[in-house]
C-alpha cells in the first residue's frame, strides 16, 4: 500500500493563510479562480486520457501544417 502525501503542502498552507486575510470579495475571486482551474485541468486529463485524443491531435497538425504549407497560417516558429 502506497504512503499518500500530505493533504496540503506547507506552500499551499502559506497561500491559503494569506489569502484568509484578504476581504471577502477577493477571496471569492480568488476561490472562483482556483476552482475553475482545477475544474479546467480535470477537463483536459478526461479528453487527454481518451484513447481517440492521440488521433484527434494527429489530425489536428496535420491541418495546421497544411495551412501552413498553403500560406494560410504562420508556423509557430515565425511567431515566437
Amino acid at each position: 500500500m502506497q504512503k499518500e502525501g500530505p493533504l496540503m503542502t506547507e506552500l499551499l498552507k502559506k497561500a491559503i493563510a494569506a489569502v484568509g486575510r484578504l476581504p471577502e470579495s477577493e477571496q471569492n475571486v480568488l476561490a472562483e479562480q482556483i476552482l475553475e482551474e482545477l475544474a479546467d485541468e480535470a477537463s483536459w486529463d478526461h479528453a487527454f486520457a481518451d484513447p481517440r485524443s492521440g488521433l484527434i491531435l494527429d489530425q489536428l497538425i496535420a491541418h495546421a501544417k497544411a495551412q501552413v504549407a498553403e500560406g494560410g497560417a504562420d508556423a509557430l516558429d515565425n511567431l515566437l
